[in-house]
Formats: structure tokens, C-alpha cells, sequence
């Protein structure tokens, strides 16, 4: 809710999350979402629950808002439905794969 945490609060509350996830039975990937210059990032997951599940969880965990992946549209939903969702345009276009080294 626009505070930032500790790093330790912000690992254990993504641990919650993560747990949480795997307890529904929701398939999930980690990512680090960023914004576009990439001066601000945040470990997340990409998962195929619900927008239902995704606003009650991010409700639980005290996000702000969440997004949503409908075909390539990137879309940024507020926790809170009083607030507009926003299109943020192609999430393809956004992805930035790191190498993974052996």
C-alpha cells in the first residue's frame, strides 16, 4: 500500500504468497516486475488463478494492485475496486529474460 518494506518483511510476506499460492493448487513462476526504465523492481509471480483469487490475495497481503494478463494485454488492477484498471500495453514487449549460466 505505496510503503516500503524491509527487505526481510517484503521476502517473508513473498514466502506467504508464494505458499499460499501453492496451497490453492494454482500453478505460479517467479518474476521480477519492474517499471520500464527498470529504476524500481519487485520480486513476484505469475500465476493462472483468478482475477477473483489474485484481488483476494493481494487484499490479504496489503497490495495496492496486481496485473492481469489477458492475451498480450498487460493490465494493472487496483486491489480495490473503486479505482479503474489501467492497460499498460503489450506484457510480451515487457518481458526481459535473464541468461542462466551453467
Amino acid at each position: 500500500m505505496d510503503e516500503i518494506l524491509d527487505q526481510a518483511i517484503n521476502a517473508r510476506r513473498n514466502l506467504r504468497l508464494q505458499e499460499r499460492i501453492r496451497e490453492s493448487g494454482h500453478e505460479f513462476w517467479e518474476l521480477t516486475g519492474a517499471s520500464p526504465d527498470l529504476s524500481h523492481m519487485e520480486p513476484g509471480f505469475l500465476t493462472n488463478a483468478s482475477k477473483k483469487k489474485g484481488r483476494r490475495w493481494m487484499s490479504l497481503f496489503k497490495q495496492r494492485a496486481f496485473y492481469h494478463v489477458l492475451g498480450d494485454e498487460l493490465i494493472l488492477l487496483p486491489t480495490e475496486k473503486k479505482e479503474p484498471p489501467m492497460a499498460m500495453g503489450s506484457f510480451r514487449k515487457r518481458l526481459i529474460q535473464e541468461e542462466i549460466t551453467g
